[in-house]
């Protein structure tokens, strides 16, 4: 739906606008460099327990999960936010209902990290409560905000809490 010039995604709550510097829509994979607006669109659609990446056509180029992309073990449930990593090799998601965090192979859609005990919340090493904004860092750093906690942690790659914790 097109509302005074800004595209509304129905329950999708968290976008990430892509670029590609040829323009050519034929690959779902977003570009490593930046360039010209493909118009293509990362969707965490939390109402619909999954992610989407759709084209200005509003064509649905690629979603996770489906059959050949199972959910990690615990499920894919209400994902709130979702970015790419890896130079658009992976995206990052949180997943607040669930109280985990997945990071996932772009496009196979493999699991390559998660944190967190779905449908557990907690404040010990190893859980999450809420888990809200989580990116990867440059330095392979995880940063996410666990707000029913009060609290910023900032995870090693292999999961492990860095020494880090505001």
């Amino acid at each position: 739906m097109l509302v005074a010039g800004v595209l509304v995604a129905g329950a999708a709550t968290a976008l990430a606008l892509l670029t590609d510097p040829l323009g050519d829509d034929s690959s779902p994979r977003p570009p490593a460099s930046s360039g010209a607006f493909s118009g293509r669109l990362l969707i965490a659609d939390r109402g619909n327990d999954r992610l989407l990446l759709v084209d200005a056509h509003k064509r649905i180029l690629w979603k996770y999960p489906t059959r050949g992309r199972p959910a990690p073990k615990g499920g894919f449930y209400f994902p709130d936010d979702a970015f790419f990593t890896h130079n658009g090799n992976g995206i990052i998601s949180n997943q607040e209902g669930n109280d985990t965090i997945v990071e996932i192979a772009f496009p196979s859609g493999k699991v390559i990290f998660q944190y967190g005990h779905p449908k557990t919340p907690g404040a010990s090493t190893g859980y999450l409560n809420q888990p809200d904004d989580s990116y990867r860092l440059k330095d392979g750093t995880i940063t996410v905000a666990d707000a029913q906690n009060c609290r910023i942690l900032f995870q090693l790659p292999e999961g492990r809490h860095a020494p880090r914790q505001r």
